[in-house]
């Protein structure tokens, strides 16, 4: 469901930075990605909660995964188009670049933390209630993350467009998204969903290539899994 959802946000987060600015955006993507991300951390099951709130926790986990996929495709294009505008002269391949250097790491630090809380917790005690702390855990570099980001200043090429489009009233207010969506709808959707699809793609089916090369049964323990995740 969220890789479905994901060129679906970036269309509408897209929109959202092109008429309402690129700091707009990346702060209700984070916003979006904080609350369902600890939201679902925060689900009562059936075996801890009774069969009212169990019941309440199965509908809600659909929803929230929902955010999450629309918030998460929201985050890679106002993202990079604000590092690109802001970056001074001669910066902004270094500045873009950030992005994905920073995406890769903290997945990196993700896998880590749990192979570490495994390590602590066991198999047992982290698929009974354990697996809640990473989700409760990102609500602190959450809050960082949307701290730092309601700090910053909207572009000068935002406002530059902003102002433009004010002074000439009768021109309707111009979306890059919607542009190249009326050119070429059925390209453009095809290239978001492979886009968006390929990396993820990649991630959830490298490690299990990695383990049929090494030869490391199916059967493999949960933390040569995550370990083969992080190399991954």
């Amino acid at each position: 469901m969220t890789f479905v959802l994901r060129p679906v946000g970036g269309v509408i987060f897209g929109l959202i930075a092109d008429h309402c600015g690129r700091r707009v955006a990346v702060v209700s993507s984070m916003i979006g990605m904080l609350v369902a991300t600890v939201g679902q951390g925060a689900l009562p099951l059936l075996r801890c909660c009774g069969p009212t709130a169990g019941h309440f926790g199965l509908g809600a986990l659909p929803v929230l995964r929902a955010v999450q996929g629309v918030s998460a495709g929201g985050e890679v294009g106002p993202i990079v188009t604000y590092f690109a505008e802001s970056a001074p002269p001669g910066a902004k391949r270094l500045g873009t670049s950030a992005f994905v250097f920073s995406a890769v790491l903290a997945f990196m630090v993700a896998s880590i933390f749990v192979q570490v809380l495994l390590s602590i917790l066991g198999p047992e005690q982290l698929m009974d209630w354990g697996w809640r702390v990473p989700y409760l855990f990102s609500l602190l570099p959450g809050f960082v993350a949307l701290w730092g980001r309601n700090r910053l200043e909207e572009t000068a090429e935002f406002l530059a467009a902003k102002r433009s489009r004010a002074c000439d009233s009768e021109a309707p207010p111009s979306s890059a998204v919607a542009e190249v969506a009326s050119r070429a709808p059925r390209a453009w959707v095809g290239v978001a969903f492979a886009i968006t699809a390929a990396p993820s793609e990649s991630a959830s089916e490298a490690p299990s290539h990695a383990a049929a090369a090494l030869y490391i049964s199916i059967w493999a323990s949960a933390h040569q899994a995550l370990w083969l995740s992080t190399v991954n």
